[in-house]
């Protein structure tokens, strides 16, 4: 309960105690049609219950509706990313490709597509299990994500096939990200595993 609730809750708790201190005075309920109005004290304490219930509803509602948010961001991130790596999924590495080369061509700018695959994953999946080639794609996913910029887009769009998308189709920045790629071992207990690619 937030502070306006335990407000609201204590403002009813003292309206309560002070109809239930006038009616213990009065002695008994008097006639509402009489000359003196005793519903009074008892009406305001029904529209503040009212009014309570009502706050308490719309806390729930509210819930609800950031849980329901909450649900929608995560089915969103499981439609446009890879669920291992977090990457871009393939479906989202196809639109951009087509929004970005439709933009380059009204706009005549260049834009690059680096594709890399790495090499022998069968092979470390083979040797070492599933679970350390999944540890080197998350690995090799989170130097591409650290490598890239903010504009850049980056994709897993096959089980070891990757896309980054260079809009501005700057070749200086292909080499940067080549570079930061390149030297890659992956820690799996006591082995270190060499990560190379080819693009």
């Amino acid at each position: 309960m937030d502070w306006c609730g335990a407000m609201c809750l204590a403002a009813l708790l003292l309206l309560a105690a002070a109809v239930l201190n006038w009616v213990a005075a009065a002695g008994r309920f008097q006639n509402p049609l009489s000359d003196q109005p005793a519903w009074l004290p008892l009406s305001v304490l029904g529209c503040g219950l009212v009014s309570a219930y009502q706050y308490f509803l719309i806390v729930r509602f509210r819930r609800r509706l950031a849980e329901q948010a909450a649900l929608e961001a995560e089915l969103r991130q499981w439609a446009l990313c890879d669920p291992l790596t977090g990457l871009y999924n393939r479906r989202v590495a196809q639109r951009r490709l087509a929004e970005e080369l439709s933009r380059s061509q009204r706009q005549n700018s260049p834009v690059i597509l680096l594709s890399l695959d790495l090499n022998n994953l069968k092979a470390i999946n083979d040797r070492y299990g599933h679970a350390v080639g999944d540890l080197v794609l998350q690995e090799f996913a989170r130097r591409i994500q650290q490598s890239v910029r903010q504009s850049d887009v980056a994709a897993r769009v096959g089980g070891d096939e990757f896309l980054i998308l260079f809009p501005n189709g700057d070749p200086e920045q292909v080499r940067l990200v080549r570079e930061r790629l390149a030297p890659l071992q992956v820690s799996a207990g006591a082995v270190r595993i060499p990560v190379s690619f080819a693009s």
